[in-house]
Formats: C-alpha cells, sequence, structure tokens
C-alpha cells in the first residue's frame, strides 16, 4: 500500500538530504581535500632571463603560474619540474603534490649588461681619439669630429660588427680653403720640354719629353702636388740607355823590403803636411782651391816613376794590367792564368759508375770580378770588385791515384764602395811570405857520417811580398777619356 507524503513531508525529506550531502563534503574537505589544500608558506625565488632551474617533489599532481610571459614550467616526471625564467617581470608558481600545495614568489632580472665591455673593444679597435663612444640604454653612440666622411663610416661600420643599435652622430669637419697654385712656380721647378696646363681649378695636367734625371725630379713633384690638386701625368721619358764603365786595373806583387829600400811610405797629404795612414794615392792640387780647402783629388806621377822603377829593378812584377769594359749593372770577369785539371772519383752507385773518375778544372792565376752601377748623379760609381791571385804551391802537393795535385796559393780581396768617376782605389795589405832552403855540398864527400856536414853548406831565405791592387773606373761619356779609349778598342777589333 502507498502511502503519500504531504507538502511538508517532502519538504523536510529535501532538507534532510541536503544536510546530509552537507555533511559529506565536510568531511571531504576535513581528509583528502585538506590536506591538498594545505602548504608551506610562500619561498621567494630569483632568476635571471634565460636562467632553468629543476625543482624536486613528491607525486606532483599539477602545477600553475601567474604570469607565462616571465615564467614557465615543463613537468619532467613525477618529482620533477624544470622552470624557465623567460623575461624579467615577478610571477608566481604554485606546484601540488602528495605533501600539499607548494607557492613560489618568482623574480626575473635581466642579465648583467654587457655593453662597458662592447663599448671598450670598439674603442679600441676604430683608435681615433677624435671620436668618443659611449652607450645608452643598450645602443652604442659614435660622436666627435673627423677630418674626412670615411673616417665616420669607418668607425660606424666597426661598431655594427659588435652590435646592430648603433647611433652615428660623428660630424665631418669644413675643409679649409686651399691657396691657390702658383703655375709659374711649378713650371720653373719642373724644367724646360714639360708643359703645365691648368684643365680645371683642381686639375692639372704635365705633357712633354723629359730626360731620365728630370723624370725622376718630375715624379717627386707630381707625388707632393696630389694632396692639393688631380694630376694627370703625360710625360715621357726616351728609352733608357744603360752607361759604359772603363775600369782601369793594375796588379803588383812588390818586395816589401824593396818598398823599404826604394823609400816608398804610404800616407796622405793634408794641410798639415805628410802623415801616416793606409794606402792612399793622391794628392790635393792647387787649381781653384787652396790647399787648407781640401781642393780635389788626382793621381801622383811621382809615385808611378818609384813604382817603374821596382819593376824595372826586378823587385816587383805587375802581374795583371787589363782594362775591363763594361755596361752599368753587368757583371766582368778577367782571368790572366790557366786552369788546372783535379781528378774526382765518383761516389754514385751502380755498375757503369763504380770507380769513374772525372775531371774538374780549376783555375789559378791573376783574377778579377767587377760589377759598377753609376750613380743618380751620373759622376759617382758604385763599385763591386773583387780581386784574386793564386799560384801553383808544388811543395803542399798531395797523391791522389797516383798523380802529384798541387795545392793552390790564393790572395783575394773583396770591396764594395761609393767612388768618384776616375777615382784609384788601392787594395794592399795581401801580404805572402815565402821561405826557400838552398844546399851547396861536395859529391860523395858530403855523403859521409858526420864528416859529410863539413863538406855541405845550408842557407834559408826569407821572401815578403805585398799584393798591391789599383783600380780605376771611369764612366764612359762623349767626352771622357774613356770613350776614346773605347773608340781606341773598337779600331783595334776591325783591324782584327
Amino acid at each position: 500500500m502507498k502511502t503519500k507524503l504531504c507538502f511538508a513531508q517532502q519538504l523536510a525529506l529535501r532538507v534532510s538530504l541536503v544536510a546530509l550531502t552537507a555533511v559529506m563534503l565536510a568531511a571531504l574537505v576535513g581528509s583528502g581535500w585538506a590536506q591538498e589544500t594545505s602548504g608551506s608558506p610562500v619561498v621567494e625565488k630569483s632568476m635571471q632571463v634565460g636562467a632553468s632551474e629543476v625543482m624536486d617533489f613528491q607525486d606532483i599532481k599539477r602545477a600553475a603560474v601567474s604570469d607565462p610571459a616571465v615564467v614557465d614550467y615543463v613537468v619532467l616526471s613525477a618529482k620533477q619540474i624544470m622552470v624557465t625564467a623567460k623575461q624579467p617581470g615577478v610571477s608566481s608558481l604554485t606546484v601540488w603534490d602528495s605533501k600539499g600545495q607548494h607557492t613560489f614568489h618568482v623574480v626575473v632580472a635581466a642579465p648583467p649588461s654587457r655593453m662597458p665591455e662592447i663599448v671598450n673593444k670598439i674603442r679600441e679597435s676604430i683608435a681615433d681619439p677624435a671620436i668618443k663612444v659611449s652607450a645608452h640604454n643598450e645602443v652604442i653612440i659614435l660622436e666627435g669630429e673627423v677630418d674626412t666622411a670615411y673616417a665616420g663610416q669607418r668607425a660606424e661600420a666597426i661598431a655594427r660588427a659588435y652590435t646592430a643599435k648603433v647611433e652615428n652622430l660623428i660630424q665631418v669637419r669644413a675643409e679649409a680653403e686651399k691657396p691657390p697654385l702658383d703655375l709659374e712656380a711649378i713650371q720653373a721647378a719642373v724644367g724646360p720640354g714639360v708643359k703645365v696646363t691648368a684643365l680645371t681649378e683642381n686639375t692639372l695636367l704635365f705633357d712633354g719629353t723629359a730626360a731620365p734625371e728630370q723624370k725622376v725630379r718630375i715624379d717627386q713633384i707630381l707625388r707632393a702636388l696630389e694632396a692639393q690638386v688631380t694630376v694627370v701625368d703625360m710625360v715621357t721619358a726616351p728609352a733608357y740607355k744603360p752607361r759604359q764603365i772603363l775600369v782601369h786595373v793594375k796588379v803588383m806583387d812588390i818586395n816589401k823590403s824593396a818598398m823599404r829600400d826604394v823609400g816608398i811610405d804610404w800616407g796622405g797629404l793634408d794641410a798639415a803636411g805628410p802623415h801616416a795612414q793606409p794606402i792612399l794615392f793622391g794628392e790635393f792640387s792647387l787649381g781653384p782651391y787652396a790647399l787648407d780647402e781640401a781642393g780635389p783629388i788626382r793621381r801622383l806621377e811621382a809615385l808611378s816613376a818609384r813604382l817603374q822603377a821596382l819593376v824595372t829593378s826586378n823587385r816587383a812584377r805587375i802581374l795583371a794590367e787589363p782594362n775591363l769594359l763594361v755596361v752599368e749593372g753587368e757583371t766582368a770577369e778577367m782571368l790572366v792564368g790557366g786552369e788546372i785539371p783535379i781528378p774526382v772519383v765518383q761516389t754514385t752507385t751502380g755498375p757503369a759508375a763504380a770507380g769513374a773518375v772525372t775531371v774538374e778544372w780549376k783555375e789559378y792565376g791573376v783574377k778579377l770580378t767587377m760589377q759598377g752601377t753609376v750613380g743618380a748623379d751620373g759622376e759617382s760609381i758604385d763599385l763591386d770588385v773583387t780581386p784574386e791571385v793564386s799560384s801553383l804551391d808544388y811543395g803542399n802537393a798531395i797523391e791522389v791515384s797516383g798523380i802529384w795535385l798541387p795545392a793552390l796559393r790564393t790572395r783575394r780581396a773583396h770591396s764594395v764602395l761609393h767612388m768618384e768617376d776616375g777615382q784609384t782605389l788601392v787594395i794592399g795589405g795581401l801580404y805572402q811570405v815565402e821561405w826557400s832552403k838552398s844546399v851547396r855540398r861536395i859529391p860523395i864527400l858530403s855523403e859521409l857520417p858526420i864528416l859529410g856536414e863539413l863538406f855541405k853548406s845550408t842557407s834559408k831565405q826569407r821572401r815578403e811580398t805585398e799584393l798591391v791592387i789599383l783600380v780605376t773606373p771611369q764612366i764612359v761619356t762623349e767626352a771622357s777619356a774613356a770613350a776614346r779609349t773605347e773608340k781606341a778598342l773598337e779600331t783595334v777589333r776591325e783591324v782584327e
């Protein structure tokens, strides 16, 4: 039998159900939900932009941030979460796990600025004290005054290599007004044969033909004018013709004791009179200069007479007296003597080369190697000369494969010097000492033991000689004596 409830009873039943539901919710909140919502106090945390940090929890259930643009997170596992700082600002991070709620107050700061370091590097790279480099709100500012626009552009390009934010405030100084050019003075400095014409206010034309020495001077003038005007160089020079140098050489071997006997005393002559010094062939001529004003030097004729006296008395020998004609810059060689064969045993392997002997020829005698260059003034000579005198020495010969090979006595000198045209270079001091031994004896009796010494006599002789080399270079010109000598040599060649 169904019983119907009245309205009052139905209302009482609904109220009872609501009350029961409230009690059950309260019980849930008091147990699990209460445990989940209860947590530790808020923790302050500081981070820099771009930094990340891994945080440990127990059975992570969920997480949340208040501002994802400042701080974001990634759950790595049930126990770890990684937090990343994205931009400066403040955000809260809340994590729920089995222990409850954990709240963090995260302050994200900007990274330390590198602008001071960048400013120093830019300043060092520009290396211009007129340009000031500074930084403001992460922007590089360039200030100052420079002479050219290129200097400012260069500074800006250097700064942009370090950062894109560059403000170029560099100014270019106003160019000072240039004084007008004096064409008459320039024409006088250039010389004849070349015409100077002003094409525009800032353009000069140089046109004509110049000698080699004049062309050198004009090039120097053009380089000086290039800083002020535009230069058009149409100056031509005739093809350079190398000059020739005639070298007179005399090689003498003089007995040292003979030089003292005849009275030769190497020395010099100045206002105070003769004095001792290294060999100097020359004296001061009275000419247009007084003796105490260091007049020009000429060769001594009296000294030539003394040397000739030595040659006549067989106390000196003229080993060679050649004349060499050579183009400047080229090398001339002279050899008065001969060549001796030197057998050389081959050391290469192989049946054909084993024991093979080749012959090399060794030069000996009087040899001269010379190279000269005419100076820019056309009156001086840069001379590189190497004289050498060698002779066969059978006293120090060696035996090679049954063949006696003499040694070579060599005296050599090498000089590089600057001389005036026609001056004489004297190379001395190449001494040589020779000892000789002669024995005179009576045959048979001199060979007797002990008593044989009474029937022979022994004498020793010492010969000391000095090699003297005289070198006189001359520039060959149309009016010089060297040119006449060259023509004479050509005539001799035609006759031959």
